[in-house]
């Protein structure tokens, strides 16, 4: 006799308008809401370190919000055991005599994979498994063409997806319209033996410390001054926004000097809000739907419908993650052995201002704009040479919303190797990007100290803060010249495009 339903806790940490909660309270039996800690089966979608942090305080909220509602959130360490999720899954399963596993799809190619193994370990059980999307407004599958290719460009992707009525869908799911609810739970595990062949390993639920997900040291203090991570913080950052911001988005979104942005990408990446549920309320409040759109909201839905493309793309493209997805810059000359512009684009000490007051702001914050993003990666793949690869692991290890769909796709975008990349030969300049989008210079003095005293004229430019001011405000020289550096770029550019030309 089943005597319990397992919801295997993913990247949906939320209560409500979860596809794969609601499925597991559907079957009327006590929920198990189970976490499992397995960062080597994940490969390279177990998150960096800052996206531990987030996950560490995530998971502690989700916690807190099953307590009230009388669940229980066990959490299983499967790091160096040995023990992949399907075999703790079908343990797990036997030993709570669960007759359905409820889980949210994943993208990544590690996870797709963990998928195949758990469907085919509990099937063998005779446990039924329901797997549903989480909160998404665009199916995966959307990033087909009708000929069966697929959209390599953000546009008509968009098109074809507004076209067919997904986004409209997902925002009348029945899943957004529960109502509120208990979840009763099981009695709580002890010790789960899993089968290794002829061998068993003991496994049980620990605390949220002992899976040591919180980055050693100080780096990270001060951090929940500035994040609420959980779906109490996702909605209360939400219904600011919505209230205070999204009108304006499309307006200040690109200015560093201000907070254009929702600042929502963590809560969304860690499923704490649904972007269904987002569009949902923009619906109700006016500002998106067939008939109105709101300049504010369209510009907003359209920036979740870039986060739902680069999913669909690692869905049917996983090897974004390492390759490029225009094949001809498998070759591309990038340069080597600079090691010092590495170091010095990573630490926020490149000479140039609002590239080291982006990558600064990185490090004390764990986040940092999109504009700015683009402007620091434009800087470290054109300016420097730089692999993006390269860019692309340190925002990994660096960001609290580090997405593997959405950091490969940026990263391809800016450097030009992208299906939909700004091309190779466009070079931000990160001098007038500072003066456009940051025009007083308040984000510069915000995290580059050393240059708060300096005027709007020339807080931007490093040549014209010049040698005498360097000095005597200790900020170095920059390691490249800007328009020196552009030329360079498109130098290589250009060889390679020859050299490709010649080789057809």
């Amino acid at each position: 006799m089943e005597e319990s339903a397992i919801w295997w806790v993913r990247r949906d940490l939320r209560l409500a308008d979860n596809p794969a909660l609601q499925e597991a309270l559907a079957s009327g039996l006590p929920v198990r809401a189970v976490f499992l800690w397995a960062p080597e089966e994940e490969g390279e979608a177990a998150p960096g370190a800052a996206a531990r942090w987030w996950l560490h305080h995530s998971l502690a909220a989700l916690a807190r919000e099953l307590r009230r509602r009388g669940g229980e959130l066990e959490c299983f360490d499967l790091s160096a055991k040995g023990v992949g999720c399907a075999e703790a899954l079908r343990a797990i399963a036997e030993e709570s005599r669960a007759g359905v596993v409820t889980a949210c799809r994943r993208v990544e190619p590690s996870s797709v994979a963990i998928e195949e193994r758990v469907q085919e370990a509990l099937r063998k059980e005779g446990v039924r498994v329901v797997w549903t999307v989480g909160g998404g407004l665009i199916p995966h599958d959307g990033v087909r063409q009708a000929s069966g290719g697929v959209f390599q460009r953000f546009t008509p992707f968009w098109r074809s997806a507004l076209s067919k009525g997904w986004v409209q869908e997902a925002v009348e799911a029945r899943w957004l319209r529960s109502a509120p609810f208990s979840i009763p739970a099981p009695l709580p595990l002890k010790t789960v033996r899993v089968k290794r062949g002829d061998r068993e390993v003991a496994i049980g639920p620990v605390s949220l410390e002992e899976l040591g997900l919180l980055p050693k040291g100080r780096w990270a203090e001060g951090w929940l001054d500035r994040w609420q991570p959980g779906e109490e913080g996702g909605v209360r950052r939400w219904h600011r926004f919505l209230t205070e911001g999204v009108r304006r988005y499309h307006q200040d979104r690109d200015r560093l000097d201000r907070e254009g942005t929702s600042r929502l990408s963590p809560h969304l990446h860690f499923g704490e809000v649904a972007a269904a549920r987002l569009v949902a309320d923009l619906v109700e409040a006016g500002l998106w739907g067939e008939e109105k759109r709101d300049e504010g909201g369209r510009a907003f839905v359209r920036a979740l419908g870039w986060r739902e493309f680069a999913y669909g793309l690692l869905r049917h493209v996983p090897r974004m993650v390492s390759e490029p997805l225009r094949e001809e810059f498998r070759n591309f000359p990038w340069l080597e052995g600079r090691a010092d512009w590495i170091r010095a684009w990573q630490r926020g000490e490149t000479g140039i201002p609002l590239v080291d007051a982006a990558m600064r702001g990185l490090w004390q914050t764990g986040w940092m704009p999109n504009r700015a993003r683009m402007v620091v990666a434009s800087f470290l793949t054109k300016n420097l040479g730089v692999d993006w690869r390269v860019g692309a692991a340190w925002f990994w290890e660096t960001l609290v919303d580090a997405d593997l769909a959405n950091n490969a796709f940026g990263w391809q975008w800016a450097a030009g190797c992208g299906g939909d990349g700004a091309p190779y030969f466009r070079v931000f300049n990160p001098v007038l990007q500072g003066r456009t989008f940051d025009p007083e210079g308040a984000f510069v003095r915000a995290f580059v100290p050393e240059l708060r005293a300096l005027p709007r004229e020339v807080i931007h430019d490093p040549e014209r803060i010049g040698p005498l001011v360097r000095r005597e405000v200790g900020y170095r020289e920059p390691v490249v010249e800007v328009a020196t550096s552009r030329a360079a770029a498109l130098a290589r550019w250009k060889r390679f495009r020859e050299q490709i030309r010649g080789t057809k």
